[in-house]
């Protein structure tokens, strides 16, 4: 069973707590959601490449000793866990586990409490070099005890030891979390943050975990029928297009004196998310004998009837095969000479028909 989809990600950091005393291991357990998925761990000093066949396979490693930060990324959405185990199990808190949100997902402010005044905690601070992060204490002091270990560029690692109530706060986005390893208990997780941030509008790109129209929901998907962003939903949150459609003609009035004209507009919808424009044209000129004369004189034209909609009975195996539709050219007068210009048919691949 696959866990909960908001941590997936392509990119992820990867560390090991130094300050803490008590000896333990540190796995990482990738898991993937497509087949061959392959995933970089990248330091400073080292590059391994790996490959996880199937989706739903997994690939640990661990980090040892004095490693420095990792960096992990992929092809494809992956979701990784940290799991702590300390090495005298009888004695100590148990294993710890805890997924770790993609880079993506980090926030700009954190804040948590200790629910024991006589506890106390690791805070560690994933952050891009160049950018400062204010962390503060119940009485709003500055705490910046704290050497940051440098992992993959851009990113660097601090910790820093808590006793209450502290919040962290950034221009830029990082990641936060809160852990803790003695005879008491083990554990790690997220700080906690704030759903209340701000939204700017942005390109929406597979995979990118982003509200890109700022409506509450991940918007990735295009119209297409499959999973796009492997997300394990299909055209999830996907504003159905809308084709624009010819308004009635205006009345026909004097271009000058021997011509009159009358426009449509494309709005009867108007086109949506990503729908085809009107076919044909907007505006139509007629030859007149005297425009504008007492006498009313009747135009001699012809018009074309609406488009027949898209033969899209005819099987789509690759989207190439071609369709068309028609329509009619209805004569209201052509004493001189006036006829439909255009073609009566329009072909197209039938992949507009999905």
């Amino acid at each position: 069973m696959f866990l909960p989809t908001v941590s997936f990600g392509k990119e992820f950091i990867t560390f090991k707590v130094y300050s803490i005393r008590t000896r333990y291991e540190l796995e990482n357990l990738i898991v993937s959601v497509t087949d061959n998925t392959r995933v970089a761990i990248i330091s400073r000093r080292s590059f391994v490449r790996v490959t996880i066949p199937k989706a739903g396979d997994t690939h640990s490693f661990f980090l040892q000793g004095q490693d420095e930060p990792q960096m992990i990324t992929s092809n494809h959405p992956i979701q990784v866990m940290q799991i702590i185990r300390p090495y005298c199990l009888y004695s100590y808190g148990g294993v710890a586990l805890s997924l770790l949100l993609p880079t993506n997902m980090y926030f700009n402010f954190y804040t948590w409490s200790l629910p024991n005044p006589g506890w106390s905690a690791t805070m560690v601070i994933i952050k891009q070099i160049g950018f400062e992060v204010e962390v503060l204490d119940e009485n709003q002091t500055i705490i910046d005890s704290t050497t940051w270990k440098a992992g993959k560029e851009p990113w660097q690692v601090g910790e820093f030891k808590i006793l209450k109530q502290y919040q962290a706060s950034s221009e830029s986005q990082f990641g936060c979390y809160v852990l803790n390893i003695d005879i008491r208990i083990t554990y790690m997780h997220m700080a906690g943050y704030s759903l209340n941030v701000e939204c700017n509008t942005s390109r929406s790109e597979p995979s990118d975990n982003i509200d890109n129209d700022c409506d509450g929901l991940i918007d990735e998907e295009i119209e297409d029928g499959r999973d796009s962003d492997h997300d394990f939903f299909v055209d999830e949150d996907v504003k159905k297009k809308t084709n624009g459609e010819w308004s009635k003609w205006e009345v026909w009035h004097c271009a000058n004196d021997t011509h009159q004209t009358r426009e449509r507009y494309c709005n009867s919808p108007e086109l949506e998310h990503g729908g085809n424009m009107c076919q044909g044209t907007s505006k139509e000129t007629i030859f007149v004998n005297l425009c504008g004369a007492i006498m009313t004189l009747k135009p001699n034209f012809s018009v074309w009837s609406q488009w027949s909609e898209w033969d899209c009975s005819i099987p789509c195996h690759d989207g190439t095969q071609l369709i068309q539709r028609l329509r009619q050219c209805v004569i209201v007068d052509t004493a001189y000479g006036q006829h439909c210009v255009g073609q009566k048919g329009d072909i197209r691949p039938c992949s507009i028909c999905k």
